[in-house]
């Protein structure tokens, strides 16, 4: 019986030795286990404080919140394989341990400052490096009719975004004076600055000098066949000599409003529409006064013969509304009056509420509708800028046209 009882005790400290090395061990782990994840975080730090000592420089002078949350968002989106080898990474360290996890973490500590300094603080480049990078005008070439060099949406933000950098720079009372040069342009992924001080006051006559100054740096990477391409080359007119853009001149409230809003900085889409709406407004108008006011603007257009240089560019979609006629549908005759502003305008509402259809014999004239926004908004461009402006000085764009140009104004990155 003595046997039992002592092989009881025995079995019994046996366990209490077990026990006690199973929390030493235990705490002896959770303690290591503290000590690496203190060391990982030491580690990471000190890596995050080198980047950011070597990254500096590419912090914009001013970054507020607002323009924190857009850049983070631009560059996330621009990088989806960046985000795609964080989780990669993040997975590996699950099931990595040793000397692998060591490493791998200290490699994604060298990596993620640097991208992730990327996101916050884009690396900021000229005009010229931008040009290259994203492409700032396109070729289009519709079923027929002449090629045409337009404008991508970089190339219109490019244009708007240094536009509203000068104006922003006049309201607060600050110009250049015209003193700055292509390398004081900069964009911080797609936000334009100058990074020359404005030490001017914030004059009309300074306004103009900086407009100018800006269009004459920009205008190089616009070009077709040595000159400006169509829209480009209106709103290059416009910066340089805003006296010219209309009778009677417009004032500097009409002018920036004009500015602001110039169909270069739209997309075609936008012009045709806007024309369409006002064609529809004005028809629709019952107050005499206003109907008058916008006749006025159409007689200072002068449209000079826009029948006949329609028919010699030979672009089949223009060429088909430009003769159509419902009882005649096969008449090769014009059917609009060359001499009169009006009827160009009632043109270009035809066109674009039935360019799109097809001929009698059952031909279509077009690939799809990018072909009728662009035909239509480029085939006449210099009548569609000098229309918006008279309407603009003659109107405000006030009462039966506030609706159409409400919408026309609601600039988007299409």
């Amino acid at each position: 019986m003595a046997k039992p009882k002592q092989k009881k005790k025995k079995q019994k400290a046996q366990a209490q030795e077990q026990a006690q090395f199973d929390i030493l061990h235990k705490v002896k782990s959770s303690f290591l286990g503290k000590l690496e994840a203190l060391w990982r975080i030491r580690v990471m730090l000190a890596f995050w404080g080198i980047w950011l000592c070597i990254n500096l420089d590419l912090i914009p002078e001013k970054c507020n919140e607002d323009v924190l949350c857009q850049l983070i968002l631009e560059r996330m989106l621009q990088t989806p394989l960046a985000i795609i080898s964080i989780y990669i990474i993040a997975g590996f360290l699950q099931v990595a341990s040793g000397l692998v996890l060591r490493l791998t973490w200290t490699l994604m500590v060298m990596v993620w400052p640097q991208w992730f300094l990327g996101i916050l603080f884009p690396e900021e480049r000229s005009v010229k490096q931008y040009v290259h990078l994203y492409g700032v005008v396109k070729e289009h070439k519709p079923r027929s009719g002449r090629k045409l060099i337009v404008c991508t949406k970089y190339g219109i933000h490019l244009w708007r975004g240094f536009i509203e950098v000068v104006v922003k720079a006049h309201r607060c009372n600050r110009s250049w004076g015209g003193k700055f040069s292509m390398q004081d342009l900069r964009l911080c992924g797609h936000r334009c600055r100058i990074t020359r001080e404005a030490t001017c006051d914030g004059t009309y006559a300074n306004l103009l000098l900086d407009l100018s100054t800006l269009a004459d740096l920009l205008v190089r990477h616009f070009k077709d066949n040595g000159g400006p391409i169509d829209y480009i080359k209106e709103l290059y007119s416009g910066m340089k000599n805003p006296d010219g853009l209309s009778s009677p001149a417009p004032t500097k409230e009409q002018f920036l409003k004009f500015l602001e809003n110039h169909p270069a900085l739209c997309s075609a889409r936008q012009r045709i529409i806007f024309i369409f709406e006002l064609y529809q407004a004005y028809e629709s108008m019952d107050d005499k006064t206003e109907k008058q006011l916008v006749d006025i603007a159409l007689a200072g257009i002068t449209v000079g013969a826009w029948v006949r240089q329609t028919l010699n560019d030979n672009t089949a979609v223009l060429v088909k509304v430009l003769t159509y006629q419902k009882r005649n549908q096969n008449n090769t005759a014009p059917v609009y009056d060359e001499q009169n502003a009006s009827e160009l305008f009632r043109f270009l509402r035809n066109f674009h509420a039935h360019g799109g259809e097809r001929k009698a014999n059952g031909d279509q004239c077009m690939h799809d509708l990018e072909d009728l926004e662009y035909v239509s908004a480029y085939a006449h461009s210099t009548f569609i800028c000098n229309l918006i402006c008279q309407l603009i000085v003659h109107t405000d764009m006030s009462k039966s046209f506030q609706y159409a140009w409400k919408n026309y104004t609601e600039h988007t990155d299409f």
